[in-house]
């Protein structure tokens, strides 16, 4: 490992002496203010002195943190007095803080050099799962941007922060207007991914289909326990319901509701790998003349896995992404990646098993305003999604748009 020891009038300065040298995956491995002296020293301004290293092999090991180290197990070893016991927790406290910084340096070794606030912001990215190489691309606009006192400024920051996320985030919604027949608007996705709750939800709720005239049609009669879950969900929404079993019965069953507004077909899950499994399910979407092929995915999914998903899936032409189970996700902004990389439109999100709640519309500005929210999981953001379905159903009744 290379160690070498800058000293710079400010913080952005030797940071960007060592990315000069040492590169962009310098390691910080300490920091320290640096008094002047001499006797126009009160005249003069503090600087600061930074230990960085190239990280040929692991921060923990660098000469410096080492020695550190070492000379406090040999003064703890002498028995020290009480004066000299003071001393050694306020180095085990600094010792502590160092080894939290290289902590960080792992965590964001990518991280480019940024004023405090812009890394900050970086790092609330990087923690609610957004990538990196889309944290850096935004972040690094701002930074060229602006320059001086508006990049200190936290609501500019954030609010352009807001905008260029949003601009990311490619949403459609289906169309409720009335047509010659009724659209029909098949779920599709893996196993367990909730697509039957989603299919009821979209059917029942007021805020979307709800108050249309709708109908069920289940391929999903593999599983006994799939059709008798959505059998359920219709009989208690009144909406009438058909099974069907083979891809030459598709045209017969949805003839009789072509009148209504909406008929909404239920898929069987289907593995991504199972090719052979995904043109069966091609049988069924194509002999019921699709409107729309909505994809589910669960937030939850690896990253990896839902962009391998989607390419497969890719066959069956999907023409809308859905978003289900934010509500166990404790890292949301890895659907900006999801739906940046796509290009498929985000359409829904779910959030809890309520039917007919627990369901909003995509926005890209919430969505962008989550992901600057750190920290915000489990019941928080349960209750984020909640705000939001309250704010829809005021637009609804006429009131403010609910962002």
């Amino acid at each position: 490992m290379n160690v070498r020891k800058f000293v710079a009038p400010t913080i952005v300065e030797a940071l960007a002496d060592i990315k000069r040298e040492l590169g962009d995956d310098a390691v910080i491995l300490r920091t320290k203010t640096v008094r002047k002296s001499g006797v126009m020293a009160f005249l003069a301004k503090d600087g600061v002195e930074v230990m960085a290293a190239s990280p040929d092999r692991n921060p923990l090991d660098s000469p410096a943190v080492v020695e550190q180290v070492a000379e406090i197990r040999r003064r703890l070893e002498s028995r020290p007095t009480d004066s000299a016991m003071g001393d050694l927790k306020d180095e085990l406290s600094e010792l502590k803080g160092h080894l939290r910084e290289i902590a960080d340096q792992v965590k964001y070794e990518r991280m480019p050099t940024l004023p405090p606030l812009l890394a900050d912001k970086y790092r609330v990215l990087i923690n609610s799962g957004v990538d990196t190489h889309t944290a850096i691309e935004i972040t690094e606009q701002i930074n060229l941007a602006y320059s001086g006192e508006n990049l200190e400024n936290e609501e500019l920051i954030r609010k352009e922060l807001i905008e260029r996320i949003a601009k990311k985030i490619k949403v459609r919604h289906p169309e409720q207007k009335k047509q010659d027949r009724a659209k029909v608007i098949a779920l599709i996705g893996p196993t367990g991914v909730g697509k039957t709750t989603t299919l009821a939800k979209l059917a029942t709720s007021y805020r979307f289909w709800g108050g249309s005239d709708t109908a069920i049609v289940s391929a999903d009669t593999y599983r006994v326990a799939a059709l008798e879950q959505i059998k359920t969900f219709a009989a208690i929404a009144g909406l009438p319901m058909e099974a069907v079993y083979q891809p030459a019965a598709m045209p017969t069953a949805l003839a009789r509701h072509y009148h209504r507004d909406a008929l909404f077909v239920d898929t069987p899950g289907r593995s991504q790998s199972d090719g052979q499994k995904l043109e069966e399910l091609a049988a069924f979407l194509d002999a019921a003349e699709t409107d729309e092929r909505l994809l589910c995915l669960s937030i939850n999914t690896r990253i990896e896995d839902q962009l391998d998903i989607i390419e497969r899936y890719s066959r069956l032409n999907p023409t809308g992404l859905i978003f289900t189970k934010l509500d166990d996700s404790r890292h949301p902004g890895g659907l900006l990646t999801v739906a940046e990389r796509s290009q498929i439109p985000l359409t829904y999100l779910t959030c809890g098993q309520n039917v007919p709640d627990d369901l909003v519309a995509a926005d890209p500005f919430r969505l962008a305003k989550l992901f600057l929210s750190p920290s915000v999981y489990g019941r928080q953001l349960q209750e984020r999604f909640e705000s939001w379905i309250s704010a829809d159903e005021l637009r609804a009744r006429g009131g403010t748009d609910g962002r």
